[in-house]
């Protein structure tokens, strides 16, 4: 390997394999995203036209990142695919799915350090958003329910046979 950082070798030697496992991962986000019924049209159209700027910054940036030595000059990529993964994960859910290959791009690109610190970056993001769409959907439920609060939500559901008796 002659003076090579074997892990960032073995990146460079998988290389191909990161590009197709990218853009299968993309469509498929794309089109779970494209058919959700759950969605509306312009969380869709949101949804994928993040994941298609998504695919362009890992064309025009990310793949030519993976095959540099491992520096903090691949925390621009990282910065602008985390937020763009957030976004796109924020607008329509399944475009989560691109998360399985965006974690080992800031692994392949930093240093473990940085690494560590751009992992937990997008996790705490993450993490709000999951949190925004925990709120959404619980308050989605409480107008179905024509309720305030979870109590009355438990105490509704039970009236209509929508939960057992406790």
């Amino acid at each position: 390997m002659g003076g090579v950082d074997p892990g960032q070798h073995e990146w460079y030697r998988l290389a191909g394999r990161w590009h197709a496992a990218f853009a299968l991962l993309d469509v498929l986000a794309a089109g779970l995203v494209a058919v959700d019924g759950e969605l509306g049209a312009g969380r869709r159209v949101l949804g994928v036209a993040l994941l298609a700027a998504l695919a362009g910054w890992y064309a025009a940036v990310g793949a030519k990142r993976l095959r540099l030595p491992r520096s903090t000059g691949g925390w621009r990529y990282v910065a602008v695919a985390g937020g763009l993964a957030t976004a796109a994960f924020a607008a329509a859910p399944p475009a989560g799915a691109l998360l399985a290959v965006l974690f080992p791009h800031v692994w392949a690109m930093l240093p473990t350090r940085h690494a560590v610190a751009g992992t937990a970056g997008i996790v705490v993001a993450l993490s709000g958003v999951l949190a925004a769409l925990v709120k959404s959907h619980v308050m989605r439920i409480f107008d179905k329910l024509g309720v305030k609060d979870r109590t009355a939500a438990v105490t509704t559901a039970m009236a209509r046979g929508i939960l057992p008796p406790a």
